[in-house]
């Protein structure tokens, strides 16, 4: 009987944390659709990284609206060149966000404009700042958010003794003598 109340306890202590994590994710979904208010976001050219023929821009914005925005890729969120999705956010948290993406064009076009609004816009080129390395992926939010998720996941698992290891179920049974080779 003692083992049931075990697992009883170890399954609500796991269905918990999956709780906490789906609101987690919930939380951070929330957005304030586009709207006359959402004409004070503005996209921003970080830097521009050259190779060979190749540049590429790190973006980020400023939104001023004191609200999460959300424009959708297309007449309100587009590049030009085309194509108009260059994997830009189509939700934007309030204040400058530095930082949030990068996009790369080939030197034949010149330039990479980023436009929000119809009319609020960015321009990449040769001649916008240089990075002072080349650029990395960047971590977003909703990449924070997958990774809290996907450890709480884990921490779950762990509790519920799915974890195959030697090491885990010593883990589990309260690091009796632990030692690592």
């Amino acid at each position: 009987m003692g083992g049931l109340r075990t697992a009883i306890r170890h399954t609500a202590a796991g269905l918990s944390l999956v709780a906490a994590a789906v609101a987690l994710v919930a939380l951070s979904a929330g957005s304030a659709p586009a709207s006359e208010h959402s004409l004070a976001v503005y996209p921003i050219v970080e830097c521009v990284s050259a190779s060979s023929n190749t540049y590429t821009a790190v973006w980020g914005y400023n939104n001023q609206t004191g609200v999460t925005q959300t424009l959708a890729v297309g007449t309100l969120n587009n590049f030009l060149p085309t194509p108009q999705n260059r994997g830009q956010p189509t939700t934007f948290n309030p204040g400058r966000v530095d930082n949030v993406f990068s996009a790369s064009w080939t030197g034949s076009s010149g330039y990479l404009y980023w436009e929000l609004n119809n009319q609020n816009g960015a321009v990449a080129s040769a001649s916008s700042p240089a990075c002072s390395k080349p650029p990395v992926p960047v971590w977003t939010a909703q990449t924070f958010v997958w990774l809290v998720v996907a450890l709480l996941g884990l921490a779950v698992a762990w509790r519920l003794g799915w974890v195959p290891s030697r090491l885990g179920r010593r883990l589990r049974d309260g690091l009796r003598d632990v030692t690592i080779p």
